[in-house]
C-alpha cells in the first residue's frame, strides 16, 4: 500500500507542473494569434480582464536591459535552480501535506511556464 501511495505522489509531482506548463504555453499561443496588442477582453464581467502586453524581460520587464550573460543567469538559470530544488524537495520529503505539495507543484509549473 505504501508503494502505491508513493507512486501516486510521484506521478502528481511530475504531472501537475507539466499540466500547468502546457496550459500556460497553449494560452500564450492562443492569445498571441488572436488578440491585438494592448487589447482588453473582459473574461468574468468586470472582475477578470485579459490585456495583451508583451515584454522581453521577466515580470514587469525586469531584467530587460541587462547584458545577455546576466539575463541568462538571473532570469533563466536561477529560477530553474529554485524550481528544481522545489521538485527535489517534494520527492525526498514524503511527510508533506497534500496541499503543500500541490502548491509547490503549481509554483514550479508557473515558474517554468
Amino acid at each position: 500500500m505504501k508503494i502505491k501511495v508513493k507512486t501516486n505522489r510521484i506521478i502528481l509531482i511530475v504531472l501537475l507542473p507539466l499540466a500547468v506548463i502546457l496550459c500556460d504555453q497553449i494560452s500564450k499561443v492562443i492569445v498571441r494569434q488572436n488578440v491585438e496588442s494592448n487589447a482588453r477582453i473582459a473574461l468574468v464581467d468586470k472582475y477578470l480582464t485579459l490585456t495583451k502586453v508583451e515584454n522581453n524581460g521577466a515580470f514587469l520587464s525586469l531584467g530587460n536591459n541587462l547584458p545577455r550573460i546576466f539575463y541568462v543567469l538571473l532570469m533563466i538559470a536561477l529560477p530553474l535552480i529554485v524550481v528544481g530544488f522545489g521538485i527535489y524537495y517534494l520527492l525526498i520529503k514524503d511527510n508533506l501535506s497534500k496541499l503543500f505539495t500541490i502548491g509547490i507543484c503549481l509554483f514550479a509549473g508557473g515558474g517554468i511556464g
